[in-house]
């Protein structure tokens, strides 16, 4: 059986490359423990970005 994740991007930062950082270091993390995809949300045009 394969794993995958699946991340809202929901950042309580406003800074963009701190998100990014965020999401990248899920993603690490997903792929050392084994998950074989990561899918992550892009939401535009919220208030806080």
């Amino acid at each position: 059986m394969q794993f995958g994740l699946f991340s809202p991007s929901d950042r309580n930062s406003p800074v963009t490359s701190v998100c990014y950082d965020e999401n990248l270091a899920e993603a690490i993390e997903a792929d050392r423990v084994g998950y074989q995809e990561a899918w992550f949300a892009e939401h535009t045009g919220r208030p806080n970005f």
